[in-house]
């Protein structure tokens, strides 16, 4: 547990302030078959890592490095998926579904806040302490109609820096840097960060000289051996992060 005063508050965004609201494969999959796509939920399972990782090869941080829109990027993504299994889907269903599953998950419709995040954001504000943003995402999740909008999350958050932004993804220093903009005055070392990934979160924060906090619910979370576990600060609520501070 930490002992000097913790002057900021650093959230991951997926899986730790926001989850889907249904396992993305189904998600994808219900719209796909709305749309007379007929791919189970398992397949997509199965094509959709290797997919996001064969375009993040191509068109890293969701676009950035190839001057594409995050909308571009996803569009293509989408379209990536539903040709490995499927050999002909006109452009105009194509279309229909690609701006559905935007839509989905810029919102939402798509994603709902982790239980407790806005009973924690809010306690940490009353008790004069920054909140702030540092996602491995694209700018859609914070555009007017955007998930931590839609959650009511948004109004806590003193600084977001999102990696298409900022233009380095965690575990990359210069990414957390970027979040200290919110106050000159806060050193990292005043900085709690807590995340669910532990090489991009907590490798990554601490690597930076911030305080790293470990969110792992066993069964929900990747799975993190327990020699790891024992090895560093975590919790399996996000209310435990009041512990903290």
């Amino acid at each position: 547990m930490t002992t000097k005063a913790v002057k900021l508050v650093l959230f991951d965004a997926f899986d730790t302030l926001i989850k889907p609201r249904q396992p993305i494969p189904n998600q994808y999959s219900h719209v796909f078959v709305k749309h007379g796509v007929n791919i189970s939920p398992d397949v997509v399972k199965q094509s959709f890592k290797g997919k996001f990782a064969e375009l993040n090869d191509k068109a890293g941080n969701y676009g950035k490095k190839l001057s594409w829109t995050p909308n571009q990027w996803w569009s293509t993504l989408i379209k990536m998926v539903i040709e490995e299994h499927v050999s002909a889907v006109d452009d105009k269903t194509l279309g229909v579904i690609q701006n559905e599953l935007l839509t989905r998950f810029a919102s939402s419709d798509g994603y709902e806040a982790f239980q407790g995040s806005y009973d924690t954001l809010s306690a940490i504000n009353r008790a004069g302490i920054k909140c702030g943003l540092v996602s491995n995402s694209d700018e859609r999740i914070v555009e007017t109609v955007s998930v931590l909008e839609s959650l009511s999350l948004r109004q806590f958050l003193s600084r977001i820096s999102l990696s298409y932004n900022v233009g380095h993804e965690k575990p990359e220093r210069e990414i957390f840097q970027d979040a200290l903009k919110v106050d000159g005055s806060i050193r990292p070392s005043e900085v709690l960060f807590v995340g669910d990934e532990y090489k991009a979160d907590y490798l990554g924060a601490k690597d930076a000289g911030m305080k790293p906090l470990l969110l792992y619910q066993a069964g929900y979370h990747k799975e993190i051996d327990e020699q790891t576990l024992k090895s560093v600060d975590h919790i399996d609520k996000i209310t435990d992060v009041l512990e903290y501070i």
